[in-house]
């Protein structure tokens, strides 16, 4: 379903089974509802995202571009981005949604302006991955962001990535960094490199995350443009992998301002830490 410069539009108790492509798409739209709408791309009946099921790529959920967006009371299991905002994307509101694939999605974005986007009430069942953030490209902003009530069972690969989009395009060879390559960090030659673009006053709060399979995540920035005001409070991980970052257990880099707060655990070494207490595995 496409719906392209439309103004005021409610979408509801719609069912999406087995789309091959991209499923739901709204492009520069102002004021549109989606509410009581569900998509099933599963490939297979395992309850979880093998090597099988990811071959799928590109069966996106709902994505958006535009403002005034309210996606609410609806599920996607899919094996690419879930709930996806989009280029020049302000106002958005996505809440109370079950998703599993590759998340709570922002992104990815190249040279244009995201900001006021609040993903909340949440649960994420055996996801891929959890709360994603990517720029595919330099010169744009993703501002004002916040993650919030979030519960993310059994992620297969990264539960949090703030950075560049981890893919391989415009390339057919699947370890091409486009940004950040797909065999990155497991293939030792495969480069990760962050665009040149701004992240700033992004929060995760109330976030809980049980049994992630790899190492909690990946917060990477460019050294020119650090990341501003990244705050985790109450980001609590319940028995996190330990690879491939061992017990750093974030990749975390070029950070202004991180803090990390309430009961957070655990707490990047490029953060402040402001917990209230200690907690260990």
């Amino acid at each position: 379903m496409e719906i392209v410069d439309s103004n005021t539009t409610l979408v509801e108790n719609l069912f999406f089974h087995n789309s091959p492509y991209w499923t739901f798409w709204a492009n520069r739209v102002d004021g549109l509802e989606v509410r009581n709408s569900h998509i099933d791309n599963r490939r297979t009946t395992y309850d979880g995202h093998d090597i099988i099921d990811m071959t799928a790529f590109n069966t996106d959920g709902f994505d958006v571009a535009g403002k005034n967006i309210w996606i609410h009371d609806c599920d996607v299991w899919n094996q690419d981005d879930s709930f996806c905002v989009k280029d020049a994307s302000e106002n958005v509101l996505i809440e109370r949604v079950n998703a599993s694939g590759m998340g709570l999605v922002i992104g990815s974005i190249n040279d244009t302006v995201v900001r006021n986007i609040t993903f909340r009430d949440a649960h994420l069942h055996n996801t891929f991955n959890g709360i994603y953030m990517k720029f595919r490209g330099d010169g744009g902003s993703i501002t004002n962001v916040t993650y919030e009530n979030i519960v993310i069972d059994n992620p297969e690969r990264w539960a949090i990535w703030i950075g560049p989009a981890q893919q391989a395009e415009p390339s057919r060879n699947i370890c091409h960094a486009g940004p950040c390559s797909i065999c990155w960090p497991t293939l030792p030659w495969a480069e990760c490199n962050a665009p040149r673009s701004v992240y700033e006053d992004i929060t995760l709060r109330n976030i809980t995350i049980n049994n992630s399979k790899k190492s909690p995540g990946v917060m990477l920035f460019n050294k020119d443009i650090p990341m501003k005001n990244l705050t985790f409070d109450g980001v609590k991980f319940n028995r996190p992998g330990n690879r491939p970052w061992g017990f750093d257990y974030f990749k975390c880099e070029n950070v202004v301002n991180g803090v990390a707060k309430g009961d957070t655990w655990p707490v990047p070494k490029c953060f402040t830490d402001q917990t209230n207490k200690q907690f260990v595995d």
